[in-house]
């Protein structure tokens, strides 16, 4: 057996193949690239932001649910002093077993900033500076409306939603008569931002639509069709 030159022997490699890109092909790769960025990351965001709200939902199902029991046993839902379920609702979390976390913000509120609010009552802190975030909106309506219209006996619990912005769900379920003098209040204290009309969140206008979700329990329990 004879072998013809040496086996092991390579030409050298031709330099025109060891060429880089060309400006063109880098631009359509570029191009490429930022096409499916802009298809890929804004559906990201819009998932996050459903997780978000089905997340959101689920933990005010569990909180107004609680607050029923509470009222079963006790004969009354918890005031609503500061209309933050972080803040209104701390003070009953040890007395029933079936609300051992109310700690939880919305995750559509802006942090509290420079606002001083009360510490665990039992760890003896007092007031201190939170940046953390607000609280769901909880209204007890014998608080929010006074003895004028203390027949109401019944609570909303929501989420200002994906706008960042209350549009007065806890408005939606009362007479014309008692939504317009409560909107004369506010006024007072809101501005035109009171005059809004309210506005019940859903995700077909749009994931980042207008508008607010959350639960009615008592009185006006399931009164909205996108009641939890």
């Amino acid at each position: 057996m004879s072998y013809t030159g040496n086996v092991f022997s390579r030409r050298p490699a031709d330099p025109k193949s060891r060429r880089g890109f060309t400006l063109t092909e880098l631009l359509v790769a570029m191009t490429v690239i930022g096409v499916l960025s802009a298809i890929v990351v804004p559906r990201y965001a819009d998932m996050k932001i459903r997780s978000i709200i089905a997340s959101s939902k689920q933990t005010i199902s569990t909180l107004a649910n609680a607050l029923q029991v509470f009222q079963l046993d006790y004969g009354r839902f918890p005031t609503s002093i500061y209309y933050d379920s972080r803040q209104d609702l701390a003070s009953i979390r040890r007395s029933i077993s079936h609300m051992s976390n109310v700690d939880i913000p919305d995750p559509f509120q802006k942090p509290y900033g420079d606002v001083q609010i009360e510490a665990d009552p039992d760890s003896g802190l007092g007031y201190q500076e939170d940046h953390r975030r607000h609280g769901f909106i909880y209204v007890n309506y014998r608080d929010f409306l006074g003895r004028e219209f203390s027949a109401y006996n019944g609570i909303a619990l929501y989420s200002i939603g994906p706008d960042r912005r209350d549009s007065w769900l806890s408005l939606y379920p009362l007479p014309f008569d008692t939504k317009n003098l409560i909107r004369r209040r506010l006024y007072t204290v809101y501005g035109d931002g009171a005059l809004q009309p309210v506005v019940v969140y859903n995700p077909t206008n749009g994931i980042r639509s207008g508008g607010d979700y959350g639960a009615f329990r008592g009185e006006f329990d399931g009164f909205i069709p996108s009641d939890i």
